[in-house]
């Protein structure tokens, strides 16, 4: 992780990748945030998508952690994409597929992935919680994937609110994870959805 932290905070200079810049706060509230949520995913689980992977977080520490996932980074910002694809050759990494495009682009042209490989979907960022449900609960999310949401300090109260959409969508809280940040640097409530 050091050599990825020594290029994040290198590009961050030239380019806004993440809102954080100290690097002590970048261990805390991106590395350790997505390490934390690597306890939360099923071992028979074989691919992920991080969809708004930013600066690869956590879908780019998901794969260093559990490199035997295959990862699909789905990233539609130029530079962020750029970063994501210059960690992959400076890691060596395998099975990482970096996109630039949207999640919609993305379905669209790996249908036959989302069809048959019942991918685990994760987002940390990329919209409402029930825009996410709503937007991947018509793919393929059988008992062997599901959606992890990373929810925010409010997570109790946004997962409770989530409950007549998860009803819609036949899905149900199979696992949930409190993390505390160190420090000041809060809490999270992540949860897996699954039929």
């Amino acid at each position: 992780f050091d050599v990825y932290l020594r290029e994040l905070v290198k590009w961050n200079r030239r380019f806004n990748l993440t809102g954080i810049k100290d690097p002590v706060e970048i261990q805390i509230k991106n590395f350790q945030d997505s390490m934390a949520v690597s306890k939360l995913i099923p071992r028979r689980i074989s691919s992920l998508v991080d969809i708004g992977s930013g600066a690869g977080f956590p879908g780019l520490v998901l794969k260093i952690l559990l490199p035997q996932l295959l990862v699909y980074l789905v990233e539609p910002n130029a530079h962020r994409y750029n970063f994501l694809c210059h960690i992959k050759r400076v890691l060596r990494l395998a099975g990482l597929e970096i996109y630039k495009g949207s999640i919609e682009k993305w379905f669209s042209e790996f249908e036959n992935v989302w069809r048959t490989m019942s991918p685990l979907y994760i987002s940390r960022a990329w919209k409402k919680p029930e825009e996410v449900v709503r937007s991947l609960a018509s793919k393929n999310i059988s008992p062997d994937s599901g959606i992890i949401l990373m929810l925010g300090a409010k997570g109790v109260m946004e997962l409770v609110q989530l409950v007549p959409v998860l009803k819609v969508f036949d899905l149900k809280v199979t696992g949930s994870q409190k993390v505390i940040l160190t420090g000041e640097a809060g809490t999270r409530l992540n949860v897996l959805l699954q039929r």
